[in-house]
């Protein structure tokens, strides 16, 4: 929800659509694991998955919006959570070092794996978390007065 109401705030500037994507992203924020930066969500009831990431990716889109507004608070939070949300991801993601394990390294490493307890790794489960990363990265690079002056038109 957050993610289309970023898409209709950019294109018509309602700051409706601002409120209810703050409102789901605040409600995300209270569902996330501070010592791990994971979101708990029911879509996987057995502990912190990729969909960590997949939340990321709208907590990233209200950040987005927050700047615009300037509203600096509520952007240091969903900042602050975007990056605890990667650390956990970040976890998921195959390295060189796992080889040794990997029946397939050259086609295994980085890709991204379901949960800390599995091994299945799925296309979504690696576009969940490079989207989440490119949102990300792309507001935490931007100069602060390139971030002041977006239009997000």
């Amino acid at each position: 929800l957050p993610q289309v109401c970023a898409e209709v705030f950019r294109a018509t500037g309602d700051v409706v659509y601002a409120a209810t994507a703050f409102e789901v992203a605040d409600w995300c924020l209270v569902h996330q694991v501070e010592a791990t930066g994971a979101f708990l969500t029911d879509l996987a009831p057995g502990g912190p998955t990729f969909h960590t990431a997949f939340v990321a990716e709208a907590i990233a889109d209200a950040w987005e919006i927050a700047l615009a507004c300037d509203d600096e608070e509520r952007a240091r939070r969903y900042e602050t959570a975007w990056w605890s949300a990667m650390r956990f991801a970040r976890r998921l993601i195959v390295r060189p070092v796992d080889a040794p394990c990997l029946a397939d390294p050259d086609r295994s490493v980085g890709g991204v794996r379901g949960s800390l307890t599995s091994s299945t790794i799925r296309i979504d489960y690696v576009s969940h978390v490079a989207i989440a990363l490119a949102k990300g990265l792309r507001l935490a690079e931007a100069p602060a007065d390139y971030r002041s002056s977006w239009p997000l038109a």
